[in-house]
């Protein structure tokens, strides 16, 4: 499982993402949650996430504009790079792997999306309202194909799935 918005993050999607984790692991369907959330307390599962965390104007040089944006973008490359490695490598190791893909909106999961399907792997998508009116509003043109293309759709509300029916339709899509 992806999961951008986990805990130690706090907010709806964060506890929502963690309380699917739970299920997920009780019922034996969980092997670990991939997360870009720097983990300082335990979790009661299996999870990855970077071990390096980002101090900003940690050296007297990044206070000047230029080179913090560059120490960000290092920053930001590291943690794709991270991301992209373990799902790679899991899909080496199990095959059969199917992954599970929260918070659709941040750029990080159309990244790893779009890996999957590259290289084929199997995913569940778990949308919540924000993610489709987000992509609608950024027009994401892959938004729909990697709907279709997921093994499951999991909406996290009745106002979520209706949302999405409806986009469906107007596009002249099976639900």
């Amino acid at each position: 499982m992806f999961a951008p918005e986990f805990p130690p993050m706090t907010g709806g999607i964060s506890e929502y993402s963690y309380q699917l984790a739970k299920i997920l692991n009780a019922i034996g369907c969980l092997q670990l949650v991939l997360t870009n959330q720097y983990q300082s307390e335990s979790i009661p599962f299996k999870t990855i996430s970077p071990r390096f965390k980002r101090k900003l104007q940690k050296y007297s040089i990044e206070k000047v504009s230029l080179f913090r944006k560059v120490f960000s973008g290092i920053y930001v490359c590291r943690i794709r790079f991270f991301l992209i490695w373990h799902i790679v490598t899991k899909k080496l190791k199990n095959p059969e792997s199917i992954f599970v893909f929260t918070s659709m909106f941040i750029d990080l999961t159309w990244l790893l999306l779009r890996v999957s399907q590259i290289l084929g792997i199997k995913y569940i998508v778990v949308l919540h309202g924000l993610d489709i009116i987000e992509l609608i509003k950024a027009r994401r043109s892959g938004f729909l194909k990697v709907i279709q293309n997921a093994e499951l759709v999991i909406a996290n509300s009745y106002f979520t799935k209706h949302l999405l029916k409806k986009l469906l339709t107007l596009r002249n899509l099976a639900w």
